[in-house]
């Protein structure tokens, strides 16, 4: 049922080492995000038998800026 989804949900205040998982994000999800506001993309987990295995790092700042340049070009 969607409309499960759009209740407001109480959590726990988070203690380090804690992980929220938000399963099946759509369009949200790492494979549609992009850099929109210089913000980096969150790093993403699998989870299979009880083990959480890192598939992508977070973004970093130098991430985000690599390909960017202040070069003025002669046009």
């Amino acid at each position: 049922d969607d409309q499960e989804l759009l209740q407001p949900r109480e959590l726990p205040a988070p203690e380090p080492g804690d992980l929220l998982v938000l399963h099946d994000a759509g369009a949200y999800g790492y494979a549609m995000a992009s850099n929109y506001v210089s913000m980096g993309r969150a790093p993403q987990l699998g989870f299979e038998d009880g083990r959480v295995t890192l598939l992508s790092r977070r973004e970093t700042l130098e991430d985000i800026l690599r390909l960017e340049t202040a070069q003025a070009l002669d046009v």
